[in-house]
C-alpha cells in the first residue's frame, strides 16, 4: 500500500507498483524453504499468493471507472 502511495504516476503505475512491492517477496521465502516446510505453512504461502493473481484484475477495473469518471463532464 505504502508503494502505492509513494509511487509517482498515474492510478494504474502507482496500484501495479504497490503490488510489485508488497508482493514480490513471499514467492521467494516460499521457494526457499523448499521442502522443509510444514503442510500448513504451506498452505499459508498458498493463500498469500492468491491476491497476487488477483489484484491485477482489480486495478484494471479502478482505472477503467477512473478513466471513465474523467471522461464525462
Amino acid at each position: 500500500m505504502c508503494g502505492a502511495l509513494l509511487t509517482p504516476g498515474n492510478l494504474a503505475a502507482r496500484l501495479t507498483s504497490g503490488l510489485i512491492l508488497g508482493n514480490r517477496n513471499v514467492g521467494l521465502v516460499w521457494s526457499a524453504m523448499g521442502a522443509a516446510v510444514s503442510p500448513m505453512t504451506a498452505l499459508f504461502f498458498a493463500a498469500t499468493q492468491f491476491p497476487i493473481y488477483m489484484t491485477p484484475r482489480l486495478i484494471e477495473m479502478l482505472v477503467r471507472r477512473e478513466r471513465k469518471e474523467n471522461a464525462s463532464p
